[in-house]
């Protein structure tokens, strides 16, 4: 019978040993699960600075802002807005790099929120088509900002200019794929 309580009492506390790890202490719990990143789409992804620029500048007037300063560089832009409609301004910073430029980090966002703080803006939204480092994902959870990745700023387009998808949608090919060879699409074999 004490053999049988040994047993049990040694079971019991190599449970424990590895519940806890090593030493006793309780393990670190296992980082967040970054969800699987979606492409940006295409017609995003092929926008210059200056096109996303525009794209973010009719989205904030959409929006009800009106712009008060744009700097476009050759890797991002930032666009000062201020929304009057309450009776008094509320600022907001967008901040965006179009595709080319990757994905954006943490210390991006983190001039992006001293720009913000040096132009009093009460709103700030960062656009990266390319999407974001998983560190500047986990950071921006703890920051008052807004990310808007490819796939995410295609979403706000589509419910605040509508009128642009139908407008690319006017401009697609109708017809087939173009011929081979000069001769029509051949019937399968």
């Amino acid at each position: 019978m004490t053999l049988f309580f040994s047993a049990v009492l040694v079971a019991a506390l190599a449970l424990l040993a590895f519940a806890f790890g090593r030493g006793g202490a309780p393990r670190p719990a296992p980082p967040d699960p970054v969800p699987p990143r979606l492409p940006a789409p295409a017609w995003l992804a092929e926008l210059t600075t200056g096109e996303l620029a525009e794209l973010c500048l009719r989205l904030l007037s959409r929006m009800g802002y009106t712009m008060l300063a744009q700097t476009v560089d050759p890797d991002s832009a930032e666009i000062t807005a201020t929304d009057d409609a309450a009776g008094h301004p509320h600022r907001v910073l967008l901040w965006a790099t179009p595709h080319g430029a990757g994905c954006v980090g943490a210390s991006a966002l983190n001039r992006a929120l001293d720009r913000a703080h040096d132009e009093g803006a009460g709103r700030v939204l960062v656009v990266a088509v390319a999407g974001f480092t998983p560190e500047a994902e986990r950071q921006a959870r703890a920051l008052p900002l807004e990310l808007y990745d490819g796939p995410a700023l295609e979403a706000l387009t589509h419910r605040q200019l509508p009128e642009l998808d139908r407008h690319r949608a006017q401009h697609l090919p109708t017809d087939g794929p173009p011929p081979i060879d000069g001769h029509g699409p051949r019937a399968p074999v």
